[in-house]
């Protein structure tokens, strides 16, 4: 090693560190307080991420308040005998995991055999190469990299892989200290981007059926005709509050009575927030327009009152629930709902069990997952003892992963198997005239159930087809093609077979 100048650990005494009391004034105390709190930052952010990463893993509960505690008590000791700040390793825990120690037994073995080493075996330390050293951390924190965490984020959360990657350089370029205080500050960053964009929807009423549901994600969902109703979904606070109070300016129109603010996920508001709430109440009054907050908790009522705000609370412009809003702006039941002609109290074509679950679901989205949806269906299908007219019954009625979807949600997804129909066809092993026919006759049977709950239901379904196809088209043009070619041959046949529906299927496709 020496001829070679490779480093090696120095030489230390034999014992145990002998006790003493740490000297203290405040000149010492100023100088190490801005060192020592970025040393606790650190110990705290790598005992808890490597307890909690073990734990998740291995399926236990963790204490956190009880693993800072014991580290705390940990370093007091340490203060007293001079030794290295104490915290959970993820080298050491990862080494440990690698290695199957499960249980204390591996710390209090540990903790044995260095203190036999320090009493009897120091000798031999100072011929200990550093590069071996380094090689044991490295190899146990082989195991501890996650990789699989990097490509997961970068799949699905890129702000969070951004983070990620910052803390990492930061440790390999700067130090382990540095390091964690950068992933903590561009964590502290997410969370204010996040809080300061928080989601938020305007809502309307669908006919009818109960409750208030989100404009974004509702097709059928229409806006009351003199309220404005307007989901927020965050604390209300100096970073957001301008967004808050622009997007319901924005809404404001001249026939506008009222404005009720659904602050059910609203817990808390600052002093920035409240004086902005009290001008656009003040801005609102003047065009004679009513402010209301709904569906909050009681919390919320005492923080108004704090802050000022208290006349919303005592004047009874703080109400339990949305419709207690609506009636004291004189805004009752059933409600007038805007450019449609329709009230609450009508009933859409569809009846009461049948809104689009999809695009509930998945929003902007919709389409893409109805697709996903039907590769599933169609990766489902395999050699089995049920014959494959029974399969395909199974599938065309939509009794599989989605079992019970609406009926605007089967015609979609008919459409979508109908594109697929070659696919279909060497998966079941039948001709693909049969399965056309099936499709086909499945969706007229679902428009006859629609034309006796409304006679007006199959334009309404037709206009959720032409969205579909038009989306589709614009998506995937071939796609598109080959779903027309093929739905145009399977109508031509069952005309000729099922003479009673040609009626149906011409009010269907308007031929």
């Amino acid at each position: 090693a020496y001829k070679y100048s490779v480093a090696k650990l120095t030489a230390i005494s034999p014992g145990l560190p002998a006790w003493s009391f740490p000297e203290i004034d405040l000149e010492t105390i100023f100088d190490v307080l801005p060192v020592s709190l970025t040393i606790a930052v650190v110990i705290m952010a790598e005992t808890l991420l490597a307890a909690n990463n073990l734990a998740n893993k291995n399926g236990y509960k963790l204490n956190e308040n009880r693993e800072v505690l014991v580290y705390a008590l940990g370093n007091l000791s340490a203060s007293l005998v001079g030794c290295c700040p104490v915290n959970g390793s993820v080298s050491r825990s990862a080494m440990g995991e690698q290695y199957g120690g499960r249980s204390q037994v591996m710390s209090i073995t540990a903790s044995v055999t260095m203190m036999c080493i320090l009493l009897f075996g120091t000798g031999f330390i100072q011929y200990l190469p550093v590069p071996v050293l380094t090689s044991i951390v490295i190899s146990a924190l082989m195991g501890a990299v996650e990789t699989e965490l990097a490509v997961r984020l970068y799949k699905e959360d890129k702000r969070e892989l951004f983070i990620f990657l910052g803390a990492f350089l930061g440790v390999l370029l700067f130090g382990t200290v540095y390091g964690v205080l950068i992933g903590a500050a561009m964590s502290f960053a997410a969370v204010i981007i996040n809080t300061s964009n928080p989601k938020r929807s305007f809502l309307g009423v669908i006919p009818g059926h109960e409750g208030f549901h989100s404009l974004d994600r509702n097709s059928y969902a229409v806006p009351l005709k003199n309220a404005v109703i307007y989901r927020f979904s965050g604390n209300l606070y100096f970073s957001n509050i301008n967004l808050f109070i622009n997007e319901i300016e924005e809404a404001v129109k001249e026939e506008t009575r009222c404005i009720v603010i659904d602050s059910g996920a609203v817990c808390n508001i600052d002093i920035t927030a409240a004086d902005r709430i009290k001008a656009l109440e003040r801005s609102l009054t003047q065009k004679g327009i009513s402010l209301y907050f709904a569906s909050h908790i009681g919390a919320l009522n005492d923080r108004f009152r704090q802050l000022g705000l208290g006349r919303f609370v005592e004047e009874g412009f703080c109400r339990r629930t949305i419709p207690s809003a609506l009636a004291a702006a004189k805004i009752k039941p059933p409600y007038e709902l805007e450019e449609t002609g329709f009230s609450q109290t009508d009933t859409l074509p569809y009846g009461s069990k049948d809104l689009p679950e999809f695009e509930w679901a998945f929003g902007s989205e919709a389409e893409e997952e109805m697709e996903k949806y039907t590769q599933r269906i169609l990766d489902g299908i395999h050699e089995s003892d049920v014959p494959p007219d029974s399969q395909l019954s199974s599938i065309v009625k939509a009794t599989g992963l989605w079992n019970g979807i609406s009926l605007l949600d089967q015609e979609e997804l008919l459409e979508h198997l109908l594109a697929h129909i070659s696919e279909l066809s060497n998966r079941l092993g039948l001709p693909e005239g049969v399965i056309e026919d099936a499709i086909e006759l499945r969706k007229i049977k679902l428009a006859l159930r629609l034309d006796k709950i409304d006679h007006s239901a199959l334009q309404e379904l037709r206009e959720h087809n032409i969205r579909i196809e038009e989306s589709m088209k614009a998506k995937d043009p071939e796609l598109y093609n080959s779903m027309i070619t093929h739905r145009n041959s399977a109508i031509e046949r069952l005309c000729k077979k099922y003479p009673e529906y040609e009626e149906i299927i011409k009010k269907i496709y308007k031929q």
